[in-house]
This record gives C-alpha cells, structure tokens and sequence, in this order.
C-alpha cells in the first residue's frame, strides 16, 4: 500500500482563496505587519518549453508504450506563495519530491539571474511568526 497524502485545508481569507491554512496565516501576519507584497503575483520559468526532436517511446496510463517524436514539452514555472522586492516566501507544510526538484531549480535560477531576495520556506506557524521578525529586523 502507498502513503496517503495529507491534503492541506484550503481557506479564504480577505476574498483570496489561499492552497492552505498556513498560506492564510501567512498572509495575515504579513497584513498586519504593514509588509507590502505580493500573493502568488510573480512567476518564474525555470525551463522553457521546447520541441522534442529525439524518437521518444513512451507509455501513457495503462494504454501500451508508443512512439511520440516531436512531442512539445511545457515549461516549468514556479509561482511563489508572496514576493516583494526584497524577500520571497513559499509557506509549504509538506514536500512532495516533485516539490523539493522545483524549489532546487528555483534556487538555481535566482542564483543565475543574481536575484539577491532573501528567500524563506516556513512550514508552520512559529516558523511563519520568525520570518516576519526577520523581515521587520532587515527594514532598519
């Protein structure tokens, strides 16, 4: 048998429909902190889509494997939970590999674009409470 997932409650706050409840009381806390930014308000492609020009042999669901040369293969875009021009936080309780492979790739694209913004992954709410400290401390 597989793990289950823990499936995040979805709240709306504000009239925003946050992913979770963490997102929710990360943004609370940034409201009223008096912390401009924004939700979900920058994307980042880490890679560009392109054309497959290699044969490609793949299986897709239950159906059996077949060929699927020049096969468009998307982007890869990551949007943050909140940005401003100096921080960017992702408020992410649980990781799932595909996540932690995306946030790495993000790290290398703000490094290769010199993109100097501090960056924080709280995962609860103590967590959330130290990154608005930290923020604060920074503005003096």
């Amino acid at each position: 048998m597989g793990k289950s997932l823990i499936r995040a409650k979805k709240v709306k706050v504000d009239g925003i429909k946050f992913a979770s409840k963490l997102e929710g009381y990360m943004y609370n806390l940034l409201k009223d902190n008096k912390i401009d930014f924004g939700y979900e308000s920058e994307k980042f492609v880490l890679i560009d889509s392109f054309d497959l020009e290699n044969e490609c042999f793949e299986k897709i669901g239950k159906k059996p494997m077949k060929l699927k040369s020049n096969k468009n293969i998307r982007q890869i875009i990551y949007t943050p939970d909140f940005v401003s021009e100096s921080f960017i936080i992702e408020t992410k309780g649980f990781k799932t590999d595909s996540f932690v492979l995306r946030w790495k790739m993000f790290k290398n694209y703000l490094h290769q674009n010199k993109d100097k913004r501090v960056i924080y992954m709280p995962s609860n709410k103590k967590e959330c409470e130290e990154v608005i400290s930290d923020i604060l401390s920074r503005r003096k």
